[in-house]
């Protein structure tokens, strides 16, 4: 007896398992506030790399961030309008020019739904932060059944083609250097920086 009840017990958490696992994130909300990490996997990229991967470069500071559910209903992501400050790099029509607004997907993002809170967040790889100034690295990909550009760019290589603009002294810093690509102790002249994009993009 306690052994069918054990196999009951059993095939009852397998089920109730198989069950989850089909559910949307919207059909958890329904229930509970939710959390989900998003890993990402990036190859560790030199800045040659990210150079040759995006199709803008800028300058930018973000004026806000609007975070949405998928149409899947399984994936938060957020909007952000970033303005642009300065033109390093484009390879696209047409031309950009400061004062713009571009808008930049990325995952993660806190939002409430079906009266739940939902919190999605990329490991290693921080939200960007309203009034907040970046270097960013950008490629806009095509609609696959359309090949028309998307309404939205992403940031090239995850968190490893945005760096984090000090105005006050010019400087960047990674948003990410998980695989020691830059000077830890100090930041980088944004300078150098937009001076080596230019040396490559020139293929010197």
């Amino acid at each position: 007896m306690t052994s069918r009840l054990a196999a009951i017990a059993l095939i009852s958490v397998v089920l109730g398992d198989a069950i989850s696992a089909q559910q949307t994130l919207r059909d958890r909300a329904k229930v509970e506030d939710q959390s989900q990490i998003w890993t990402g996997g990036y190859e560790p990229v030199t800045l040659e790399m990210l150079v040759e991967r995006a199709d803008t470069i800028v300058v930018g500071h973000i004026q806000l961030g609007r975070p949405a559910l998928l149409a899947d209903n399984d994936s938060v992501v957020t909007y952000y309008h970033v303005e642009i400050d300065s033109v390093i790099r484009r390879t696209k029509p047409p031309g950009l020019v400061k004062g713009e607004v571009l808008q930049v997907r990325r995952h993660g993002g806190t939002m409430e739904l079906e009266g739940h809170v939902l919190r999605a967040t990329e490991m290693g790889f921080a939200q960007f932060a309203a009034s907040e100034s970046y270097l960013f690295f950008l490629t806009q990909r095509k609609n696959s059944r359309t090949t028309k550009d998307l309404d939205y760019y992403e940031v090239s290589y995850g968190p490893q083609g945005a760096f984090r603009l000090d105005t006050s002294t010019n400087t960047v810093r990674p948003m990410q250097d998980q695989f020691e690509r830059w000077p830890k102790d100090k930041p980088i002249a944004l300078a150098t920086v937009i001076g080596e994009v230019q040396r490559i993009a020139a293929g010197r």
